[in-house]
């Protein structure tokens, strides 16, 4: 996209923190709102910046939209190094994460992922990072079969795709209009790991599932 700003878009310095500021605002609107109702205007005037100054870090919304789940991405990443993966009980490191997911994700509006479908490079861009980490995503499930926590029978691989396949058409059929996007999670995820623990699994699973929703009790409460 072509706007009035890009001769201000060229041969400027990066403004890494006024990039990070903003994918960090934009990313709450987005979220909040829906991508289509946030302009370009909003951004600026919700950061104090002009908009000349915001096209000149990003060239349109799209691009901005794309950077935010890039920047997203990272922090998962930074996230996950961060809890030793390669000493750790691999189901415990898969519940902290889904903790860390349940943070956002009953706070975004369903109007989100559905104005997401309006831009198919970023959902390719989402797919290909996906598709580049599932060979570590089943290496590092497989780990639980070798710790007792999932069933030494399992394909781990054909798992995998399976839970992306779930997740994928949950998107599809618009099942967040119907209902909240982490109770859909939830159940996907929690019925998926059912299926594939053993008692030893099992028992960590339940645990953390009483302990999480007593948890979400006291804070509702």
């Amino acid at each position: 996209m072509v706007n009035k700003y890009t001769k201000y878009i060229r041969n400027r310095a990066p403004r890494p923190e006024l990039h990070d500021k903003i994918l960090l605002a934009t990313k709450a609107m987005f979220y909040k709102q829906g991508i289509k109702q946030v302009r370009m205007d909003d951004i600026a005037k919700e950061l104090t910046i002009s908009k000349r100054t915001l096209y000149e870090i990003f060239n349109d919304k799209e691009t901005l939209l794309l950077e935010c789940i890039k920047y997203k991405h990272q922090q998962e990443e930074s996230y996950l190094q961060a809890l030793d993966l390669s000493n750790a009980n691999v189901l415990e490191v898969v519940l902290r994460y889904y903790e860390y997911t349940m943070k956002e994700l009953p706070h975004i509006n369903p109007t989100f992922f559905e104005d997401m479908k309006k831009y198919p490079g970023v959902l390719a861009y989402m797919r290909s990072k996906r598709d580049q980490n599932f060979k570590d995503v089943v290496s590092y499930f497989t780990r639980g079969i070798e710790q007792g926590i999932f069933l030494p029978d399992v394909d781990m691989e054909l798992f995998i795709r399976l839970l992306n396949l779930t997740f994928d058409h949950s998107m599809e059929s618009e099942i967040y209009k119907q209902y909240p996007m982490d109770r859909v999670y939830r159940a996907i995820l929690f019925t998926h790991l059912r299926g594939i623990a053993t008692e030893k699994g099992l028992a960590i699973l339940n645990d953390f599932i009483h302990k999480h929703d007593e948890e979400q009790a006291k804070q509702e409460g």
